[in-house]
């Protein structure tokens, strides 16, 4: 009679722990890989926006098509970038009107100052005309005519618009009493010095507007 050889397969003890049973659960995905522009695009944008923004959208568009992780950073650098390349397109603009404010400030200071200077000098001048006149008239008169052509030249650099247009209306009466004294000179008569005593003043008014317009 034949024996039957032992069985070899391991019988559990009853003290032993059952096998694990295998329950059928798919294993971990493995982790998606980062896309690396992102992270320099994040980085980039606030550096130099217009960097970021351009590789941030590329990150974006490779994240899309590859499945990639970095789609925060990416959004991040987008949105930062373009924002910044928005305040950089306002100081464009901003900044050379701001100059150009500031530049025509300081020009119509300095001819602010020629012009008063000059004006400071023609009142002088009228001062020792009308000293001459009780002397010699015709010495005066050409007291009168030097000292309104010097004042012309002084302010023939003007550029300012409005400063021009306030010059222009000065130098109008300039000419109106340059006229009048001359025929007072000509005819010391009561009528002409009415004249005279009238066109004096009228100068004064005519410095007003530059007053207003220099500041002063």
């Amino acid at each position: 009679m034949t024996s039957t050889p032992p069985s070899t397969e391991h019988e559990p003890s009853p003290t032993e722990p059952p096998l694990p049973v295998p329950t059928g659960q798919p294993l971990p995905a493995p982790k998606k890989p980062r896309n690396n522009l992102a992270t320099a695009a994040l980085i980039l944008c606030f550096v130099f926006a217009p960097v970021g923004l351009v590789l941030g959208i590329i990150a974006l568009v490779q994240i899309h098509k590859r499945g990639q992780r970095g789609t925060l950073p990416a959004v991040i650098a987008t949105v930062w970038g373009a924002f910044g390349v928005m305040l950089l397109g306002i100081a464009a603009i901003v900044i050379p009107i701001a100059a150009s404010a500031i530049a025509a400030e300081d020009r119509l200071t300095g001819e602010c100052q020629a012009v008063s200077d000059a004006a400071d000098t023609l009142v002088t001048s009228f001062g020792e005309t009308y000293d001459l006149l009780e002397t010699d008239s015709y010495q005066a008169t050409q007291h009168m005519l030097h000292s309104v052509i010097a004042f012309n030249n002084a302010v023939e650099e003007v550029s300012d618009p409005d400063l021009d247009r306030d010059v222009a209306g000065l130098q109008k009466q300039l000419q109106n009493l340059i006229v009048v004294f001359d025929e007072y000179a000509a005819d010391p008569s009561e009528a002409n010095g009415s004249a005279l005593d009238a066109a004096t003043p009228a100068i004064d008014d005519s410095m007003e507007p530059i007053k207003t317009t220099c500041g002063y």
